[in-house]
């Protein structure tokens, strides 16, 4: 059963009890998807911040096999989501839900190294996120919810981010609220009309919702890998809030040899003709990016699906 804690709630900072058990198995900004050399324990956030990964929202959905050539993630998400914290955080807005996932696989994928449920994927590092373009399909909605898929058919995606202070030596970010949105596998957010083919989502809510961090300064969502639409390139909408201000509004992107082998993959295969790539992207190139690391998520296989982590540092000046 979803928390309910209102966001208007955690606004009024009564503190953050807990959120449930938490995989760490999150990788910094190395971008992409290479394969980690070795397992390394999860590290501590200091001025190269560590990385994590939290547990999703209990779900079974359909199985999809990643395409060949992914590192695989050998680490287990506990059966339950994030439980409700007994007291609601100090922390703003808040997303629509989502959807569960049917593709069918390709072929299995393997790695030099299997990490475990404790292990650190990828190099920690503790950089500062850039600003990125909000965009038009953001919703103030109080949905508390690790698992943001609802109805929704796509390859299983784990998020796993976590939040550190750049000015005070990388340290975590707790009771922040993290929402996040994107398109579903067809292009489509919820909750709007007029989208393009005529679409209207309007009183939807899939693949909308918010985490609070914990003492780590951590969250994690269930969710699928987002489909792409025209003129963009596939992306994932982030907002970062503490203490009813605004740390960061962003986007996370993928890179793009991975999502064109997740695109021939259903349901994602019956839509070809992605035009846009990172390369092309606008908000990328005009929002503040020096370089891709700093806002592609790190992936591996997971089952069957993928995770991606991230360590996202945020100034509170």
């Amino acid at each position: 059963m979803e928390p309910s804690v209102s966001r208007r709630a955690a606004l009024r900072g009564l503190g953050l009890a807990g959120l449930g058990s938490l995989l760490s198995a999150c990788g910094g900004g190395g971008g992409g998807y290479a394969a980690p050399t070795a397992t390394r324990p999860l590290a501590t956030p200091t001025p190269t911040a560590g990385a994590n990964s939290p547990t999703p929202a209990a779900h079974t959905p359909t199985p999809a096999t990643p395409p060949t050539g992914v590192p695989t993630n050998s680490a287990t998400p506990a059966a339950t989501g994030t439980t409700a914290p007994t007291s609601a955080p100090s922390s703003s807005p808040t997303a629509p839900s989502a959807p569960s996932s049917t593709p069918t696989p390709a072929s299995t994928a393997t790695a030099s190294a299997t990490p475990s449920a404790t292990d650190t994927v990828g190099t920690p590092s503790c950089i500062l996120s850039p600003q990125q373009t909000q965009g038009p399909f953001f919703l103030d909605l109080d949905l508390l919810r690790a698992d943001i898929r609802e109805d929704r058919e796509g390859i299983e995606l784990r998020v796993a981010l976590q939040f550190v202070d750049v000015d005070d030596g990388c340290t975590p970010i707790r009771d922040a609220v993290v929402n996040i949105w994107h398109a579903d596998a067809s292009g489509v957010y919820s909750g709007f009309a007029g989208q393009p083919g005529g679409v209207d989502t309007t009183g939807e809510t899939f693949l909308r919702g918010y985490q609070v961090t914990d003492a780590t300064g951590r969250v994690e969502f269930t969710t699928i890998y987002p489909g792409w639409y025209v003129g963009r390139t596939v992306h994932i909408h982030l907002m970062v809030n503490l203490d009813a201000s605004s740390l960061l509004t962003s986007q996370l992107y993928f890179a793009d040899a991975l999502t064109d082998a997740v695109y021939t993959q259903p349901p994602y295969s019956a839509r070809p003709g992605r035009g846009t790539t990172n390369d092309d992207d606008g908000v990328i190139r005009t929002g503040g990016v020096d370089s891709l690391d700093e806002v592609l998520l790190d992936i591996v296989a997971d089952g069957s699906g993928y995770l991606g982590t991230k360590v996202i540092g945020v100034t509170r000046a």
